[in-house]
């Protein structure tokens, strides 16, 4: 059972640089096109459409947090305006998955084709509205490396400092043009533990003027299918399998009865381990409701019938269930081509993994695995000017839309009383023929703004690009008024 609970993969949740001239020592923003640069710690170049038809400038490099860790970015300038435009860099989650699944097959400048060889411009990228970020972390995933598996993070705390770190080269040394422009870190799956605790860390440092801390404009965040608290995850299966048919899977009423006999005690046990933060009080709470209350839909999984990550996905090879790459083409096959990895920069080969398994097992060891982010979270919501955007596939069962809502109507901040207060309502977004389409149901007030994706399972993003695109489109358009 801690395998299936532990594994958020995004489905849960994938040298020769080539340059014209000598290499220079200072921020890319002075250098020419198809050039590269370096400083003491880091190394960066500009990428063209032989490894993504991007449509817009963009550079892949690297930051060498540690001597014993190197994390790699991929940086695309919005398609329009780029220094007028906010920053949104991408985490998937995991713990362990590259966030180069969300570059190609989510919400980057372009996705891969079948072939795994070459790519398409993303029509309905973020890049239309935002500057774009996506890291892979913590050390030792995807193309970040490690000189030991050793040395790769497996505590928040520790994943936290490197992140900081990276921001700190990326905007004081590489694009210090960009320190200013609004930063909103986004996160899918398990990046609902990654970004309330990196951003809370960096945002309380500037709150207390505390050395290093870091000189951004950090504006908020975006929680894709993210897990903050197990609390309303696992008993928000008995709404979507006991309560109104959902027309593809619905329990018997022996097994509802069961479930809703153990939901009190097991939101009980999640409330000490939200209040307390106790890592045994947290461990006994996930096991009581997996086994309670998780349990009838865990056999559906392992039979094969139904996936955790898109309720009408049957699951081949639990607990991923056939994920951890982009739809498509195979990120892991086209980041394993060694020309590819010549042109991003790198000079002997990396073994490129969609999913770090062995780093996945070694967070999921930790006694802090099933600690939630409420209060950092709670912190970042009662933040002046700072805003939060929560969207939530409604076929996701492993992070599902009626225990995030619950999440969201539960967590105490300044603005609870109001947001619980608002109902949900119908959003709308239009196709390229001008067409209305319902897209979900949001509630919002100043801070919080909750949405969720109809016809989409765990990667929202990438099951409805246009509708979750015109979702941020606005969303961004409304923090810049």
């Amino acid at each position: 059972m801690k395998a299936y609970l532990g594994i958020l993969v995004p489905v849960l949740l994938q040298g020769f640089a080539f340059v014209t001239g000598a290499e220079i020592q200072h921020p890319i923003n002075r250098i020419s096109p198809l050039r590269s640069a370096h400083g003491d710690n880091w190394t960066a170049q500009e990428q063209d459409d032989r490894v993504c038809r991007a449509e817009t400038r963009h550079f892949s490099g690297r930051v060498n947090v540690t001597e014993e860790k190197s994390l790699f970015f991929w940086f695309v300038e919005a398609r329009e305006n780029p220094n007028e435009r906010p920053i949104i860099l991408w985490l998937n989650g995991g713990p362990g998955a590259s966030s180069m699944v969300g570059l190609f097959g989510e919400v980057g400048p372009c996705s891969l084709d079948k072939d795994d060889k070459s790519t398409t411009p993303n029509e309905d990228s973020w890049a239309n509205d935002a500057n774009l970020i996506f890291l892979d972390q913590p050390a030792g995933v995807g193309l970040s490396t490690v000189t030991d598996l050793s040395f790769s993070p497996t505590t928040l705390e520790a994943a936290s400092a490197d992140f900081a770190k990276f921001l700190s080269v990326f905007f004081e040394q590489i694009f210090p043009q960009y320190a200013n422009n609004p930063l909103y870190i986004s996160g899918e799956s398990f990046g609902g533990k990654y970004v309330p605790k990196f951003v809370s860390d960096i945002k309380h440092n500037q709150a207390v003027n505390a050395l290093g801390a870091l000189a951004i404009n950090l504006r908020g965040i975006i929680l894709v299918d993210a897990v903050v608290s197990s609390k309303y995850i696992t008993t928000g299966q008995y709404d979507m399998f006991c309560g109104e048919d959902n027309g593809i899977l619905h329990f018997n009423e022996s097994s509802c009865k069961a479930m809703a006999a153990a939901i009190p005690h097991c939101e009980h046990l999640h409330s000490i381990c939200e209040l307390t933060y106790d890592a045994q009080s947290c461990a006994s709470a996930e096991e009581y409701c997996s086994a309670q209350v998780g349990i009838y839909f865990y056999e559906e999984v392992q039979a094969h019938r139904r996936s955790p990550y898109d309720l009408r996905e049957s699951c081949p090879e639990p607990p991923v269930c056939g994920g951890g790459d982009a739809p498509g083409g195979s990120v892991t096959v086209y980041l394993n081509n060694p020309e590819v990895q010549t042109l991003l920069g790198f000079d002997h080969h990396v073994n490129y993994t969609g999913i770090n398994f062995p780093l996945n097992s070694r967070w999921s060891q930790e006694p802090e695995i099933f600690q939630p982010t409420t209060k950092e979270l709670m912190y970042l919501l009662d933040l002046e000017n700072f805003n939060v955007l929560v969207l939530n596939g409604n076929y996701d069962v492993i992070v599902n839309t009626p225990g995030t809502l619950r999440q969201y109507n539960e967590i105490a901040w300044h603005g609870q009383a109001a947001f619980r207060l608002q109902p949900l309502e119908n959003w709308y977004w239009l196709d390229k023929q001008g067409v209305s389409h319902k897209g979900g149901q949001e509630k919002s007030v100043d801070g919080l703004h909750v949405v969720t994706i109809d016809n989409a399972g765990h990667m929202a993003p990438a099951h409805q690009q246009p509708a979750v695109a015109s979702i941020v489109k606005k969303w961004l358009s409304n923090r810049s008024e």
